[in-house]
């Protein structure tokens, strides 16, 4: 039993962890680039160069691809750690 409660919190964690949160905008330039974030990582996955793939999406500024590049996904890192009960 507490194998399956075990493996329904793992489930949670990472359906939780798929709702990352990218900025959604450009802080520069106010473009639109919260969309383009799993196409990024198709292109990535498709052998294409950082470059490559931004440039593809449409990004040609450097503040606008920042946001994409400088994204961390913390999501994944917070949930290893179980939180606190009471």
């Amino acid at each position: 039993m507490k194998e399956i409660e075990e493996d329904t919190k793992n489930e949670k964690r990472r359906c939780a962890a798929a709702a990352i949160i990218v900025p959604v905008r450009c802080f520069t330039y106010d473009k639109i680039v919260g969309n383009k974030r799993e196409a990024y990582l198709a292109l990535l996955q498709a052998k294409y160069t950082e470059r490559d793939a931004l440039g593809a999406l449409g990004l040609k500024c450097y503040c606008c691809c920042r946001m994409l590049l400088a994204h961390v996904d913390l999501m994944e890192k917070l949930l290893n750690y179980a939180p606190l009960e009471k």
